[in-house]
């Protein structure tokens, strides 16, 4: 049986519109239930936690996802244990629904700053490795970087033409920066409406981030 990630359409862009971040969790219980259903069993992140134990001796979770945060205008999850990794990151803002690798570099949540500045640097050297193939990915899937300051009441959002030498070179020093597909509102409706589309992209996106993923997290345990 073919398991698809749920749809974004206006109904879910209306209901995380609030500053209520209580709100904002009961309104998607049931949504994050079967966004969690559906990255799990996606042959890209079903393994995840067997290969964190490459550098994690014991993993608390046996699955990819489960976890659901919220902020005001904004909920996002991402893989168990990968708070201070490079981590695999799904989220919907008002604006728009996102789906790639996130890097975390304040204090929230337990974090630790120093830790997620080597994976970011790690990061940086595997995509150098192959810089070309790197553009290539970013260029076919229409990438974006997205990115907040430390406080995370300043961002914004670099397009796909300018993402790589952002990501390379970022003139700031952020708070979050975040590399995938944003999918926006208005302008992709017709792909955050279809289940089947939807679910194809999102593979593809996170498939393409698994390499770089894992060989990023050996590195900076290496």
């Amino acid at each position: 049986m073919a398991v698809y990630p749920p749809t974004v359409g206006e109904a879910e862009f209306l209901a995380v519109d609030t500053t209520d971040v209580d709100l904002i969790k009961g309104r998607f219980t049931t949504f994050l239930h079967s966004l969690h259903m559906y990255l799990n069993q996606l042959p890209c992140l079903r393994d995840v936690q067997q290969a964190r134990r490459q550098w994690k001796a014991r993993t608390a979770e046996s699955v990819a996802f489960g976890n659901f945060a919220s902020d005001p205008e904004h909920w996002y999850t991402f893989h168990h244990g990968g708070r201070n990794e490079a981590q695999f990151n799904v989220g919907l803002s008002i604006e728009r629904y996102r789906v790639g690798l996130g890097f975390e570099f304040t204090l929230k949540k337990g974090g630790d700053p120093t830790v997620v500045q080597l994976a970011y640097a790690c990061f940086l050297n595997v995509i150098r490795n192959d810089l070309a193939a790197f553009k290539r990915f970013v260029s076919n899937n229409q990438l974006q970087v997205e990115w907040s300051n430390y406080d995370g009441d300043d961002g914004d959002v670099v397009v796909t033409e300018e993402a790589v030498e952002w990501l390379l070179n970022p003139p700031v020093e952020p708070g979050w920066i975040f590399i995938g597909r944003l999918l926006w509102r208005e302008e992709d409706a017709a792909t955050l409406a279809d289940p089947v589309a939807l679910g194809r992209l999102m593979e593809k996106v996170l498939s393409s981030f698994r390499p770089l993923w894992e060989r990023t997290e050996i590195l900076a345990h290496d």
